[in-house]
């Protein structure tokens, strides 16, 4: 309906080890205050570029009705759960599950100790385990047709490069046919523009300055889809994309300069795609 607000969080719950507790008070303010108000919600950090015209596209896809848990799927150990930072999609009526469950203080799928600094820290793991033990609801393959991610960990220019930690790649191979979701191609993690969908949700680790340059050049590539890449560099990106690892997001690559033309044009390619 348009409407936006911010919801504040209490200082009591708000607190770098509360993990969970933080994650489950915005549960219940969703659910007990807001549940008439929304469909789905995306939970995914501030420092994540959203795409939300690819986001309400791939909503299409599914019912607020019934139960929702999409992202980028990843299995630690025994527990295929979604990146939190590329971000995950739980449906109101997942939601509702999930909180009744919560506040079933006996579903030890659902809750967690506080000695556990770990999961506490690691809220998401904790939810993929209520989801799976206790809603039987699991993450899903939300690749498009062609195998290309919608939702990434990492920021465009190492998505592009393929500048992936092992932890992230071992993750993919632990789900090459863990079961009917996920296939042989699963561990398939390649670069240049075969790296992410056209129909990209979002994009890890983007700070303000490196978001704004990503949006500003979108729209560029949008009224002037035929400028040359020198152009669209020397005009657009080069004035925008900042430099200063400070200013960039953490763990996030500079934009190739047009010298290194093998990079820069695999990173320009995923820029027009997106």
């Amino acid at each position: 309906d348009g409407e936006s607000s911010i919801m504040i969080i209490p200082e009591d719950v708000a607190t770098f080890d509360d993990g969970l507790p933080r994650l489950y008070y915005v549960l219940r303010q969703l659910y007990y205050k807001m549940k008439d108000k929304f469909e789905f919600v995306f939970f995914v950090n501030d420092h994540t570029y959203v795409i939300p015209e690819h986001l309400y596209s791939y909503l299409e896809n599914f019912r607020y009705d019934q139960d929702v848990y999409v992202g980028h799927a990843l299995k630690n150990g025994d527990e295929v759960f979604n990146s939190g930072a590329a971000g995950y999609i739980l449906s109101s009526h997942t939601i509702e599950r999930l909180v009744h469950s919560i506040d079933n203080k006996t579903d030890t799928n659902c809750a967690v100790g506080n000695d556990n600094k770990w999961l506490q820290g690691n809220p998401g793991l904790v939810t993929a385990k209520c989801l799976h033990q206790t809603l039987h609801t699991d993450a899903i393959d939300t690749r498009d047709a062609l195998h290309q991610h919608r939702f990434h960990a990492y920021g465009i220019v190492r998505m592009a490069l393929g500048k992936l930690d092992n932890w992230y790649i071992n993750k993919h191979n632990n789900l090459i046919n863990f079961n009917e979701n996920f296939d042989s191609t699963y561990g398939n993690l390649p670069d240049g523009d075969m790296c992410c969908s056209e129909q990209t949700i979002s994009f890890h680790y983007v700070e303000a300055m490196e978001a704004k340059a990503l949006y500003e050049i979108r729209n560029v590539l949008k009224q002037q889809p035929d400028i040359s890449d020198k152009d669209l560099y020397t005009k657009y990106i080069e004035k925008l994309w900042p430099e200063d690892y400070s200013k960039l997001g953490g763990y996030s690559h500079r934009f190739p300069k047009l010298y290194k033309e093998e990079d820069f044009h695999r990173v320009i390619q995923v820029l027009r795609k997106i």
